[in-house]
């Protein structure tokens, strides 16, 4: 059920104008909040990005794949971290615009350092390029 806010009249819920005082009824507007999204996704790039910071700062697992990749650091432990800021900042700029955009940022450089120092394509450097799309896209959408 919806009133007027002038008289108080009830109102049909498609009414735009209250037939008791002849006031134009707002229109409201239901902001769609994208919360789950922060939180889900943010949850996920900390954990893909933890597991390779965790394999980059892993002198064991670093001797086993040195004669793989030239530089490590490159393949693991800078793009996950770079992935976690990325995750951090999303999950702290819910509501701002240049956060997300700087968390899409973190995603994309982590994501093609990751490319550069693999030669491949990697798990991490497909959702990071996803999410940070996402990311711009609703930084854009923003007020």
């Amino acid at each position: 059920m919806k009133f007027c806010q002038y008289c108080g009249k009830e109102l049909n819920e498609e009414q735009i104008v209250c037939l008791g005082c002849g006031r134009e009824v707002p229109k409201i507007k239901n902001k769609i909040k994208h919360n789950g999204y922060y939180i889900s996704t943010s949850v996920i790039m900390i954990i893909i990005s933890s597991c390779l910071l965790i394999a980059g700062l892993n002198t064991e697992y670093m001797e086993e794949y040195s004669g793989i990749y030239d530089n490590l650091i490159l393949v693991f432990a800078g793009p996950g971290l770079l992935g976690l800021t990325g995750a951090i900042l999303c999950l702290a700029g819910k509501k701002n615009k240049a956060l997300l955009i700087a968390s899409a940022v973190c995603y994309i450089i982590g994501a093609a350092i990751n490319f550069v120092a693999i030669s491949d394509v990697s798990l991490f450097a497909i959702m990071a390029c996803i999410l940070a799309g996402f990311n711009i896209a609703f930084a854009v959408k923003m007020d």
